[in-house]
Formats: C-alpha cells, structure tokens, sequence
C-alpha cells in the first residue's frame, strides 16, 4: 500500500533573503537503502530524487549546501563524514557522490546530529539540517536530548527531515528532533512521493497554505499538537504551536483531517473535510469548546417526521451527521464555526438548508424545521362506481412530473411538499385525460377527488 507522510511543525522559515542560507544535507546510505519499493532499490529512488532536489535549489542563489553521509564506508556507529563542504554551487558534486556511494552500515543519526553543528560556517543566516532517512537511529544514541542540545547551542536555525518508507508510529519517534526548532517531517512511500517530499522541502520554506491556530473559549492561545491526516488515513502532520502560537505549512490539494490536542488537558478536536489549495492561505482557529446544535423535524401539523441532520462547513463538508430516530430532537456536538445545516425529510425527496449558522459567537443552536405536506387521493372510478385502472402524474409549477404512480391500488394517495401542482388523470382503456390544474396546496391541505370515467 502506498504511504504518502507529510508531517509539519509550527513556523516554516524563508530560504529567500539577501543573506545566505546554509543547508546541511544529512544522506542515509544504510544497509537498509537497499530495500526495495515497486522492484527498484530505496538507494537508487533516492539518487534520482536528489537530483530533482538539487535542481529545485539551483534556483535559489542564496543557498549554500552541503553533503554529510552516514553508514557507506563501514558499519560502525561512528561512520560519519561529511563529504562536501558547505559552499555554493554543489550541485552537481553532491549527485555525484550519491551516485557513487553504496549502502552498506548503520544508522547512526544521534552521532551525526552531534557533528553537524561544525559543518556550517560562521556567516549569519539561517542554518537548516535536512536529514533524509529510510529508518531509525540504530546506534543506541538519544535523538531527543542531542536536538535539544543543538537548540540550546543556538548555531542551528531549523531541522526538517525527509523520512523514506516510514510508518506512522517512526514518525512520532522522530519528531522529537524536529520538535524544537519547529521544523518539519516530510515523508513518501514511493518514487513519485519522494520526489513531491524533496520539492515541499524546498517549498516549505519560501511559502505556506495552512495556519492552524489553538484557542479557548475566551480567546486566549493554547498549548496543543496538531495531526493532519489525508483520505487515506495516514498521518501527514504532526506538530505544536510551542513557537509564535502558530503553525504553518505548505500542503498539497486536497482535503485532510485535523486532529487537535490540548496538551494541558488532553482534550481533543477533529476538524473533517479541510480544504486546501495550493495556491490560496488556509487558516483555521481550533477552539477548544463545544457548541451545540439541535433539531426538531416536523410536519405541519407539528407532528414528527423521519429526517436526518448533516452538518457541514463552509465548503460543502460534512462536520457531523445523525438521524432523529432517539428522540424528537437531533443534538449534535461540534467545535466553534460557521455552519451551514442541511434537514432532509427521509419519507420525500426534501431537504432545506440553514445557511450561516455562527457558532463562535453563540454556544447553542436550535429549531423547529417544519415540513409542510400535502395529500393528494385520486379514485378513478366508472359510472357505476367500479374501480377503473389508470395513472395519476402530479406536476409542479414548472409542468416538471414529480410523482407517478398506477391505480391498482384505489384510490391512490400521494404525499408532496405543499406547493401548487397540476394533476393529470389518465384512464387506460379509454385513454382520457381529466386534468386539475393550479392546485393551491401550500397550507397542508389534502386534495381528494373521485375522477368519474363514463
């Protein structure tokens, strides 16, 4: 199965400003890069999409790069090196060592974390590791407290990792070195996806489609992690808001869900059916109170009525969805938004919809929807008073058919929105038409008439 990983963390910093930005690429040239996906080796999918990377920097004039790798030349836990040096215009020396490099060792990321800080040069500017690994640390080092450690050294700006074939739970494992400098966790299950994770690396940090945001009630910020995940259901962010209250990212089309935590009391919120598009800003507010919507379906006659309520956002998607068959009324709990609602009456095809329902400023929502019907009963009938066979077509303003239905069953009664109709009665051996036409049916009222056919 295909796994598309693309996990974020609060503030994405530009790599385009006058002063230069250094890149140190750390390359996972394991043992494990031999692996294969789609019958092509981890390694050799890797070179191909490095070279797309590459190209992509090409194009930013104030970046400098460099290449460490780990695990090609032994497998000790110290096999280490950084291969070339920081500087501009590395391209095509850093695909060239890929391509030559064969996998061989461990995995030892803690160590090559510890001697990344003297890659860079003392110039000022942004100072960004981008790790790119297809597994964990396997030399028993403490990926956690050496990120720590390089925050706390001030030399590193930004660590953002490229994570090759990695399930949802390495994920969280690897977050910890992310974590605090707010970077971010791009990851691919395949080819293609590696490639769009090498290109967000590089779009990541010129710009961002999504701010997520953690309120209470009254407004004030909260502390809270943030998971998105896309329609397949795998995660394609984990994040806090620990730096500026705010989380930003650059995703791809689509729709994803968010799922966010409050980390002081561990309550959590689902957003569904987010919308985002490339080229345009999501900013979404999560507030951490619950606001409630309740429905009564009724008829006219303030009689229930079997329907169902769906609650959707602003762009059509579905937020919480119920039927009333517990009780008279429909209550639904959702997270503050704007709302539209949408009541369908499950006996006929009708449905109204309540537009704009601002639950950030009110907690509660309630309403009667009314449902008003009509009935309308057709006997068609020979002089003597004796059942005849025939069709009855009710047509709407328009002269659009809305019901048709057989006198087999005499005399025939229809259910319609209260509205005005045209009726048509057709005898089937006689073949004649008796019409009632403008029918004023809007005030629940029933319609019954014997159709004598002499």
């Amino acid at each position: 199965m295909k796994r598309k990983i693309i996990v974020c963390v609060l503030i994405i910093y530009s790599i385009l400003f006058a002063e230069s930005t250094q890149i140190d690429l750390i390359f996972d040239a394991s043992g494990s890069m031999w692996g294969q996906i789609d019958n092509v080796s981890k390694i050799e999918i890797a070179r191909k999409a490095m070279m797309e990377l590459m190209k992509d920097f090409e194009q930013q004039p104030n970046v400098q790069l460099a290449l460490r790798i780990y695990g090609h030349t032994n497998k000790q836990c110290d096999n280490s090196i950084l291969e070339i040096p920081m500087g501009k215009g590395k391209h095509s020396a850093i695909i060239e060592k890929i391509n030559s490099i064969k996998p061989l060792g461990k995995t030892p990321i803690a160590y090559s974390l510890e001697h990344c800080a003297g890659d860079f040069s003392n110039e000022s500017g942004e100072k960004i590791i981008v790790l790119i690994t297809d597994g964990l640390e396997s030399c028993d080092g403490d990926i956690c407290t050496v990120a720590e450690q390089l925050k706390n050294a001030g030399i590193i700006t930004m660590i953002h990792i490229v994570g090759f074939g990695l399930k949802n739970e390495d994920i969280k494992t690897l977050a910890c070195i992310i974590a605090p400098f707010d970077g971010t966790i791009f990851g691919a299950g395949n080819a293609k996806e590696l490639i769009h994770a090498f290109k967000n690396i590089v779009e990541t940090t010129i710009k961002y489609n999504l701010e997520l945001r953690a309120k209470d009630d009254d407004g004030n910020d909260v502390y809270a992690g943030f998971e998105i995940y896309d329609e397949n259901g795998s995660v394609v962010a984990i994040g806090d808001n620990s730096l500026n209250k705010v989380c930003k990212i650059f995703l791809r089309n689509g729709t994803y869900k968010i799922l966010t935590k409050n980390n002081l009391t561990d309550d959590e919120i689902e957003l569904q059916n987010i919308e985002i598009t490339e080229n345009a800003t999501t900013k979404k507010d999560v507030i951490f109170a619950e606001r409630v919507v309740k429905i009564k379906i009724v008829n006219g006659r303030n009689e229930k009525v079997d329907g169902t309520v769906d609650i959707l956002n602003q762009k059509g998607g579905r937020v919480n969805y119920a039927d009333n068959s517990l009780g008279d009324y429909v209550t639904l709990k959702v997270v503050p938004d704007v709302y539209n609602i949408k009541v369908q009456n499950s006996n006929i095809d009708m449905v109204q919809i309540i537009e704009g329902v601002d639950l950030i400023r009110n907690k509660e929502f309630q309403k009667v929807v009314i449902f008003s019907l009509s009935t309308i009963e057709i006997k068609l009938i020979d002089g003597n008073g004796d059942n005849l066979d025939g069709d009855v077509y009710v047509l709407n303003e328009n002269g659009e058919q809305v019901k048709h239905v057989d006198t087999s069953f005499n005399p025939v009664s229809i259910t319609v929105p209260s509205g005005i109709y045209t009726i048509k009665v057709v005898d089937y051996k006689t073949h004649k038409e008796i019409m009632f036409e403008n029918l004023d049916l809007k005030k629940n009222t029933e319609f019954k008439k014997e159709v004598v056919i002499e």
